[in-house]
C-alpha cells in the first residue's frame, strides 16, 4: 500500500491536489491509517480485539469507523424525535390547556435524553456494514430519510399517543372543550402529567429501534449496554418521582396519574418499535 501511495506521488509530481481528487491514492491514504492505526492500538492498549490476523483488525476498524458515522446519526434521530412543538401550536390553535410546559421539555433535553444518546454512541456496528456499498461522497449526516423517519413517522406517532393520554385524563376528570384550567388544577397536572409520561415511554420504544438503522433491533435488545440500561432507569425513575411526589407537582406542574391510564404508557413505546421494523 506504501509503494502504492508513493508510485501515485511520483505520477501526479506529488501535487497534493490531484492526490486528493485520485480515487486510488485516496484509498491507499486510507489504509495506511488503518495500518498505523492497528500499531498504535497493539502497542498502547493491547487491547486483545486487535490482535491477530492483520486482514480481520483491518476489517474491524473499517466497520468501526462506518459504524461511527451512523452512531452520531443515531443521536440525532433519537433527539429530534420528541413532538415538543406539536402541543404549543395546538394551544395556540385551539382551546385547550397546554399539554406540556417549558421546564417539562427542559427536563427531556437535559435528564431523560442525555444518557440514551451516549448509549447509541457505543452501540456496535451493525452486522452487514462491509457488505454495503461505499456512502457518497455528497452523502450528508441529515438526510432526508432521517427527517422523514424523525418528523414524518416517530414524532406524530408519540404525539398521537401523547394527546390520546391527555385529552383521556381531561374528559375523565369532567373537563369540557373550550373550558380553561388553570396550572394550579390538579386535573391539569394529571393530564400534562399524561402527556409527559408517555414522551418519556416512547421515547425507551424509540431508543431501542434505534439501536439498528437497517436491521431488525431485535437482536440487540439482548445485547448489553450499559448506558442505554441506565438512561431507561433514569428515565422511569425521573417520570415516576415527579408524578408520584407531592413535592415536586408544582415544580413540573404535574400530579398523580390514575393507574388506568398505564396502559396508553405502555402501549405507546411497543407500537413505535413496531412501527420502525415494519419500516427497516
Amino acid at each position: 500500500v506504501e509503494k502504492l501511495y508513493l508510485n501515485l506521488q511520483e505520477v501526479s509530481g506529488n501535487h497534493h491536489n490531484e492526490l486528493e481528487n485520485n480515487p486510488a491514492a485516496c484509498a491507499a491514504f486510507e489504509i495506511m491509517a488503518l495500518c498505523n492505526d492497528v500499531i498504535t492500538l497493539q502497542d498502547h492498549k493491547g487491547s486483545e480485539r486487535f490482535h491477530g490476523d492483520p486482514t480481520e483488525i483491518a476489517m474491524a476498524l473499517f466497520t468501526d469507523r462506518h459504524g461511527d458515522f451512523e452512531a452520531i446519526r443515531e443521536r440525532f434521530e433519537i433527539m429530534q424525535t420528541r413532538p415538543e412543538i406539536l402541543p404549543f401550536i395546538a394551544y395556540v390553535l385551539f382551546p385547550i390547556p397546554l399539554p406540556i410546559t417549558v421546564v417539562q421539555i427542559l427536563a427531556i433535553d437535559l435528564i431523560t435524553d442525555i444518557l440514551p444518546a451516549i448509549g447509541l454512541g457505543n452501540e456496535p456496528p451493525e452486522a452487514d456494514t462491509m457488505l454495503r456499498l461505499p456512502r457518497r461522497r455528497d452523502e450528508r449526516l441529515v438526510s432526508l430519510r432521517t427527517f422523514v423517519r424523525s418528523y414524518a413517522i416517530i414524532g406524530p406517532v408519540e404525539a398521537a399517543f401523547s394527546f390520546l393520554a391527555f385529552f383521556l385524563v381531561l374528559y375523565g376528570g369532567g373537563w369540557q372543550w373550550g373550558q380553561t384550567l388553570a396550572s394550579s388544577d390538579p386535573l391539569y397536572g394529571q393530564a400534562a402529567g399524561a402527556f409527559l409520561t408517555t414522551i418519556i415511554f416512547s421515547q425507551i420504544g424509540n431508543v431501542m429501534a434505534c439501536r439498528s438503522n437497517r436491521q431488525s433491533a431485535w437482536p440487540h435488545l439482548t445485547q448489553f449496554n450499559q448506558w442505554i440500561t441506565l438512561g431507561v432507569v433514569v428515565e422511569l425513575l425521573f417520570i415516576i418521582t415527579i408524578v408520584y411526589t407531592p413535592a415536586l407537582h408544582r415544580i413540573f406542574s404535574t400530579a398523580a396519574v390514575d393507574i388506568s391510564m398505564w396502559w396508553v404508557f405502555i402501549i405507546a413505546p411497543m407500537t413505535l418499535f413496531a412501527i420502525e421494523e415494519i419500516r427497516k
